[in-house]
């Protein structure tokens, strides 16, 4: 688990993060709090870096998309770091939207299924996608990441997280964090998967085409490679980089699609 320090916490004030969490906040639990605020902040540790590795600072950051931004773990404070650029919230649950809209100063945006049904009118300095992909297979992450390209300015910069091997060692010892979705006989399939392949999926029982996804670096790689033109797209790989769980993907524009 990911827990603040003292001196983290007093940072965290003096950040002005907005603190309010809404009671349908699934990310939230009672008692945990620094849990919480530690998985944003280290979201705001990756951009940091991110930024750093690209000769920017935050001054350079003018619009930011936050998607998906459920209530507003990764947003308050990314609000707090960024006080000068036009923040974005975007999710399939309009109550999370709207929330994120009210408390962050945030200009809402509804997803839908498909992405490509959103319509929206602006490029991004910044995109984080966190825990995302985690529950997608190979067309949603074509969707999603097209999406992403369109949405980005010249310069800008997309992050996103996926379960690596990090998720696939504790589900092999039995604490990831699903492991009654997955019975020992789907289990070993999923497993065989991404052996092969690099690539694992599988539906939730409740929702088709929304489960979970675990993708190796080489296949993610590969994936970019085969699906955009990379030769001028610059990738940085930072294994179990959100809250020493999920892989981060820090890709620099620009990210276009192949003819």
């Amino acid at each position: 688990m990911l827990y603040f320090s003292t001196s983290q916490l007093i940072e965290l004030v003096s950040m002005k993060v907005n603190r309010v969490i809404h009671p349908a906040d699934g990310m939230y639990r009672e008692g945990r709090e620094s849990e919480y605020f530690g998985v944003g902040q280290s979201a705001i540790n990756c951009i940091r870096l991110a930024l750093l590795a690209n000769s920017k600072t935050s001054d350079d950051v003018q619009s930011i998309l936050d998607l998906p931004c459920g209530y507003g773990r990764v947003l308050r404070m990314l609000q707090a770091e960024f006080p000068n650029a036009d923040l974005f919230a975007c999710d399939i649950n309009r109550g999370a939207v709207d929330f994120c809209a009210r408390e962050f100063d945030t200009f809402p945006v509804y997803s839908s299924n498909p992405i490509s049904a959103v319509k929206l009118d602006t490029s991004f300095d910044l995109i984080w996608c966190g825990s995302l992909l985690t529950h997608l297979d190979p067309h949603g992450w074509n969707n999603f990441i097209t999406f992403f390209h369109r949405h980005l300015t010249s310069e800008g910069c997309l992050i996103f997280t996926t379960h690596g091997r990090e998720a696939l060692r504790r589900l092999r010892h039995g604490t990831f964090f699903h492991p009654q979705m997955l019975t020992d006989e789907y289990k070993d399939r999923f497993l065989a998967s991404y052996e092969e392949g690099g690539i694992a999926y599988i539906d939730y029982p409740w929702m088709q085409g929304y489960g979970i996804s675990f993708s190796s670096c080489s296949w993610v790689l590969r994936f970019l490679e085969r699906s955009f033109s990379s030769t001028r797209t610059r990738v940085i790989y930072l294994e179990r980089g959100w809250a020493g769980v999920q892989d981060v993907y820090i890709c620099y524009a620009p990210l276009s699609p192949k003819a």
